[in-house]
Order: C-alpha cells, then structure tokens, then sequence
C-alpha cells in the first residue's frame, strides 16, 4: 500500500490518480471502512471512486470538469454576438480598443473573455525583449518642440492593397509625430521620394505657422532614407534638409540600425494599420482622402493613449498651452504628388474630393 494520503496529493494529476487506483484496489479487498482509514479520507469518497471505477473503469478515476452546467452571470448572447460581430469586422482590434470604440457596456476582460470562448481570438506572438519607458523623459519637452517622421509602406497591407489596384490610392504615408502630445500629422504619396518628403515638409512647416504655432527652434527628428538624406555620397545637406531649415528648424537624425530611435511614429504605424488600413473600405480617391482626414482628427482630438495617461493629444497640448487652436490637430491630409514644384500650390484632383471639409482648409493652403 502507498504511504501516500489521500489529502496530500489532491490537486497533482498523475499521483491522484494513482492513489484512487490503490485505493479502489484497497477498498475492494479489505473494504470501504478500511480504506477510508488507510488513505486518510471518507468513506464517502472511497464510495464513489469504488463506483465509478465499477461503472467506467480506469477512465472512471480521471479528474472530471467542475464547470457549471447552468451559469446564471454568464455573458447574454446579443452581447457576445455584438462582440464576436466586431471582432470579425475589425480583426486587429483588442478588447479594450472594442470596448472603446463600439461603446460596449462592458470591461475589456468581459470582451477578452467572451473572445477567447468563443474560439476568435488569437493572440500575437511578439518576440520579448526589454524596453526603457521614456515616459517621463518625453514629458520634458514642450509641444511641438521634437517631432518624429517617417514613411510608411502601404502595399503590405491585404486590405489596403485592394484600394491600390482597383482605384490608384496612395502607395505610401508620410507621417509625422510629436513626442509630447502624440499628435499626428500625414499627407500621402505615389513614390517615397525626396521631392515628395521636401513636399511633407512644407505642408507641415506652413500648417504650423499658419495656426500660431511656427516650428524655428524645434528638431524634426527622421531616418537615414535617401528620401529625408540623399544620396550617401552628397558633399552638401540634402534637399529635405534645406526645406526644413527654412523654417529654423533643426533636422536631426537617427543612428544607422536604430529604428526604436523613431519610435513613436512607429508605434503610430502600427496603430493606423490596425485601426484604419485593415479596416476601412474605400471606394476611391476621394472617399480615401475624406476617411484618412477624418481619422486624423479622431486621433489627435479624442483617441486616448494609454502610454499618455489615458488622454488624447489635443488635451494634453491645451493644458500645457491653452492657446492653441484645435485647427492646429487637425492637419488636412493631401497628395504631395499633386504639390507644383515650382508655385508651390495644391492642384486637387477633383474638385469634390474635399467636399466634406470646410471651405479654406485645403485648396486655399499655399504650399
């Protein structure tokens, strides 16, 4: 006999289960009293172990399932359909970012729980490594006074590709980041090329300047690409460089093989192609250039970042600085193939295309 007691092994599988066979094996020979008394526990346990061992055999020793067949706080259908419905159309989207923007009355576990139920969710495998939180270094500067740009590629994502080849959108997004704020500011392109990246950078220059807020003295912060440096060979600063020191801007750069430097753009890439090139659906040129618009101004004036205090770009920048217009979060995207080298000036390709933007925010921009 095993000098095993019952008690003693309840919760290990292997050993449970071999304690019940001795026991049962025990109880059939020397009776229900005596095992009882051999292995430490009740005769009522001993009963029922001898029982299901008579009706099922071995697999009648196995542990058994305690769930509740009825379970009154359990999740309603109509919710869960909601939430494995949102999940479907909007695949990249976590349970907090559902709660949030499908206005759930729930928690994001419930939303967690009920997409692990259901079999819809299927967690990203990321690579561990460890991160410093800049957090409260990032708090140091002032609004505006380090912005982080970059291109991101479009043609990679499934969902976007469809719009690229059935209506010519746009191959790649110029983005552009404030540390502090989180704000954002993107205007797209056909080729990532060094006159389009001169083009970004005096939409963006002129935006800030036109609504109060003119970038001298800031650092525009990118990447070693030919499209923000040149050629690697050039003897004089690029033609992006230029544009930007115009403004009294300070062009800084990353060290080569260090894209965490840029991190908060990337981050903002991986967000948008979660929250919108996966997800929307788009029936042309115009209706893209109306949606991304739209975006924007979502995420500069109300989207909270949990690595913010949970806040959206523009309350934090108001309370830092009162002054600032909300015109200034609100960057109209544009195409900077369609800029005039030459005047400057905007030509929008269809004269609806910003229907849906009040009037004097893009065609009368001088670029």
């Amino acid at each position: 006999m095993s000098q095993l007691r019952y008690y003693h092994v309840l919760g290990s599988k292997g050993k449970c289960y071999n304690v019940r066979w001795e026991m049962v094996a025990y109880a059939r020979e020397q009776g229900i009293t005596a095992a009882a008394g051999a292995y430490g526990t009740t005769r009522k346990t001993v009963r029922k172990w001898v029982r299901r061992y008579g009706a099922e055999g071995v697999a009648g020793l196995e542990d058994r399932s305690r769930r509740p067949k009825v379970s009154p706080g359990r999740t309603g259908r109509k919710l869960t359909k909601l939430v494995v419905r949102g999940r479907e159309r909007y695949p990249t989207w976590g349970a907090r970012r559902l709660v949030e923007r499908l206005g759930l009355a729930c928690s994001a576990v419930t939303v967690y729980n009920i997409l692990k139920r259901e079999g819809v969710y299927k967690p990203r495998r990321r690579r561990w490594r460890e991160r410093r939180d800049l957090r409260e270094a990032k708090k140091r500067y002032g609004v505006l006074e380090k912005v982080q740009i970059d291109v991101k590629h479009l043609a990679d994502i499934a969902a976007y590709y469809r719009g690229i080849k059935a209506y010519e959108l746009p191959r790649y997004e110029f983005t552009a980041r404030d540390v502090r704020t989180g704000m954002v500011a993107v205007a797209y392109g056909y080729d990532a090329s060094l006159t389009n990246a001169v083009a970004f950078a005096h939409y963006l220059g002129r935006h800030l300047t036109r609504w109060g807020r003119p970038p001298a003295g800031t650092t525009w912060q990118t990447d070693n690409g030919a499209e923000f440096v040149g050629s690697a060979k050039a003897k004089k600063a690029s033609a992006f460089t230029a544009a930007v020191r115009s403004y009294g801007v300070r062009h800084g750069r990353i060290p080569p093989r260090a894209p965490t430097f840029n991190s908060d753009v990337e981050a903002f890439h991986r967000t948008v192609q979660d929250e919108f090139y996966a997800c929307e659906r788009f029936s042309g040129l115009k209706d893209f250039l109306e949606k991304a618009y739209a975006y924007v101004g979502y995420y500069n004036l109300e989207r909270r970042n949990r690595h913010r205090g949970n806040r959206a770009p523009f309350p934090i920048a108001v309370e830092l600085d009162p002054n600032l217009p909300p015109q200034l979060f609100t960057p109209p995207p544009i195409i900077l193939d369609f800029v005039d080298p030459f005047t400057g000036g905007y030509h929008v390709p269809c004269p609806s295309i910003f229907a849906l933007i009040p009037p004097g925010r893009i065609a009368r921009i001088p670029l």
